[in-house]
């Protein structure tokens, strides 16, 4: 059996009338002992980036995630470029056309369940 089965033993916590140490003696876990709050709640702080009003990096003073700055999109999308292939109305090349070489054939693989 497991040990704190083996003769009429409680896990530790129990034995002995004793809790969870957080539970002793009216204690409660350490952030909530003497009206603490977590770390970010003492003296009215909070997470960083809220301190002193400043927000994520990208937000302070008007800036964007990089794509965004200055008008400027994901390249493809700048100056009315879509990605490559889709360029001037181009479709990629067929296989069958001969411009690209056929696709390399993949060996059928063995299944656990056929050997």
């Amino acid at each position: 059996m497991p040990t704190h089965r083996i003769e009429g033993k409680m896990p530790t916590h129990r034995i002995e009338g004793k809790m969870p140490t957080h539970r002793i003696e009216g204690k409660m876990p350490t952030h909530r002992i003497e009206g603490k709050m977590p770390t970010h709640r003492i003296e009215g702080k909070m997470p960083t980036h809220r301190i002193e009003g400043k927000m994520p990096t990208h937000r302070i003073e008007g800036k964007m995630p990089t794509h965004r700055i200055e008008g400027k999109m994901p390249t493809h999308r700048i100056e009315g470029k879509m990605p490559t292939h889709r360029i001037e109305g181009e479709m990629p090349p067929r296989r069958d056309e001969g411009e690209m070489p056929p696709a390399p054939r993949q060996a059928h693989r063995k299944t656990s369940a056929a050997t």
